[in-house]
């Protein structure tokens, strides 16, 4: 987990777009799904920047868990399958937020309201 914002100017078009709808959601995970390469919105050059980013945030970033912040199926698109390519959970949005400790408060207050609501049922 980043200990403190990370630019997001410093990524690729996929890490971007999804911050953006990331930035724009209620919701604390978010889908790239295959069809913006299909359709052609995205291409091998931006998956290959995205492997790229990912391995740097491995690596350059310290960031040792990436696999459960972003998870990443790099045969769903040579495979034809519809399955999202990569799925974004909240840390990842934390991450580049302009208040990472806010973005992370935001966050565990609505795991705690779903979890309180599930215990309701």
């Amino acid at each position: 987990m980043a200990a403190k914002k990370l630019d997001i100017t410093r990524f690729g078009t996929i890490m971007q777009d999804m911050y953006n709808l990331a930035s724009m959601s209620d919701n604390w995970t978010w889908f790239l799904e295959a069809d913006r390469f299909k359709d052609g919105t995205l291409t091998e050059q931006d998956l290959k920047r995205f492997e790229q980013d990912l391995d740097s945030l491995e690596n350059e970033y310290g960031i040792s868990d990436i696999g459960s912040i972003i998870e990443y199926d790099d045969q769903s698109i040579q495979t034809g399958r519809d399955d999202a390519v990569a799925t974004f959970y909240g840390e990842f949005y934390c991450m580049f937020a302009p208040d990472p400790k806010q973005a992370r408060a935001e966050m565990n207050e609505y795991f705690k309201d779903e979890e309180e609501m599930d215990l309701e049922f």
